[in-house]
């Protein structure tokens, strides 16, 4: 394939993917004319993104994609079939998936007799440092973590040369595979979030940064359950047992070693870059907000059936993302739609975002443009919740904040005022946001 020709089908494929599936096959109609091949190219591309993947499916992650050529040609060449064969103590039966890295084989214990699904490492990576580090290095981290919201890892370890990870056999389908349908109902993406969000609250605890959030590393289970995969380029905060992980240096230093090796794959790293805080974008320092980020932006996708980032490559993607505007508001766009159309529980999720899109802009020197959405956020939760209700106090609190920031005291001590009343009325002596709430009135009395 020429270059020429490799531009044109990543330009064409983004583009596509940026489309809910339904109207996919009227714009490939258009875009690729009277080009069968380059149309029969994008669609295999598009059901390779959208294949349901097993748990361990997304294990290598974005090694994978620097190494999906070398997987293609083990492919061609024909790999040897392990099923039936031992690996450890682990008897390996049909195979489930395979991707650039390895393969996923549905296996037993055999002493035990417990099913899973076993990862073995391609043989032609085995001498591969990033790869053997990245399969390392995602077992190490998993392996301190103990959540339902997060895959479970039973074992690691090589025999006879095959490196393999070991983890619940989960069944049900990877988040893209459902997004593929197209966007979700609120209710429904926001128990996904919450979940996920748990799992990360976890993650966070033990010091490890995920790094690599989006719909292809999370997994839903037949039950509705869902699960955090591959944390194969996730950071760890300083050591926490030596035994088990490894240093934040050790793993920065792994971290640019894929990097520096995804460079060498054209547009490969484009589905991972979507999902990136600004920051891991522009390389720079990170920590748990990278995930919050991302996980704002698998959010944004799961209301809207479309990533809010776009771009025909890497750069693009950057730029975009580096100089987006706040997801606060197009979340709220989404829901004054919903509102509008008749569906009156949006109401209380705009009064969310407005209160957050105002604290944003509150943090840097927007704050002209915060009152009125503290305002609005304040009339809708008063007329949802009641006057009296400590959820409006919080917004008096926090409009009396950015008043006393304008410099306009009265008014700021007016809203701190009603705040006191509620939470007295409301909370019990002593609550950390009623002293807070008569610390600010009686500070600005002063």
């Amino acid at each position: 394939m020429t270059p020429d020709r490799w531009q044109q089908l990543k330009e064409l494929f983004n583009d596509a993917l940026e489309r809910p599936p339904a109207e996919r096959a009227a714009f490939l109609d258009a875009a690729c004319a009277d080009d069968a091949e380059l149309r029969r190219e994008v669609e295999a591309l598009l059901a390779e993104h959208g294949a349901p993947a097993s748990a361990l499916d997304s294990l290598p992650g974005a090694i994978a994609a620097q190494m999906a050529e070398v997987g293609a040609q083990a492919n061609n060449a024909g790999s040897a079939k392990m099923d039936g064969q031992m690996i450890g103590p682990y008897w390996l039966h049909e195979r489930l998936d395979a991707g650039g890295m390895g393969e996923v084989y549905r296996a037993d214990h055999t002493r035990l007799r417990r099913p899973a699904a076993i990862k073995l490492l391609r043989t032609q990576l085995a001498e591969s440092q990033a790869a053997n580090a990245r399969f390392k290095r995602e077992a190490k981290a998993v392996a301190v973590l103990a959540h339902p919201n997060i895959v479970v890892l039973y074992d690691y370890g090589e025999a006879a040369g095959v490196y393999y990870a070991v983890t619940e056999l989960l069944d049900g389908a990877t988040l893209r595979a459902q997004l593929n349908q197209g966007a979700l109902p609120w209710q429904r993406a926001l128990e996904i979030v919450a979940e996920i969000a748990a799992g990360l609250a976890a993650t966070h605890a033990k010091g490890i940064i995920h790094c690599d959030l989006k719909p292809e590393n999370i997994f839903i289970t037949r039950d509705g359950y869902v699960k955090i995969l591959d944390f194969g380029i996730a950071r760890i905060q300083g050591t926490l047992n030596q035994d088990s992980l490894v240093t934040a240096t050790q793993a920065a230093s792994m971290a640019a070693s894929v990097a520096d090796e995804l460079r060498t794959a054209p547009g490969m790293i484009i589905g991972t870059a979507r999902y990136m805080s600004p920051e891991q974008a522009l390389g720079q320092e990170l920590d748990q907000r990278t995930d919050l980020f991302s996980l704002g932006v698998v959010f944004y996708e799961l209301l809207t059936g479309v990533p809010p980032f776009k771009g025909d490559s890497t750069a693009a993607l950057v730029d975009a993302i580096v100089h987006h505007e706040p997801l606060y508001q197009r979340v709220l766009a989404l829901f004054e739609r919903q509102l509008a159309a008749g569906d009156q529980s949006a109401a209380y999720e705009i009064a969310i975002n407005l209160n957050n899109l105002a604290a944003l802009y509150a943090r840097t020197n927007r704050r002209a443009e915060a009152e009125p959405l503290y305002r609005r956020a304040l009339a809708i939760k008063e007329r949802l919740l009641g006057a009296q209700h400590p959820d409006v106090a919080v917004t008096l609190n926090n409009l009396g904040v950015l008043l006393k920031a304008l410099s306009r005291i009265e008014e700021a001590v007016e809203m701190y005022r009603r705040a006191l009343a509620i939470f007295e009325a409301t909370l019990a002596a002593g609550h950390p946001k009623l002293e807070a709430a008569r610390a600010n009135y009686e500070r600005l009395q002063k």
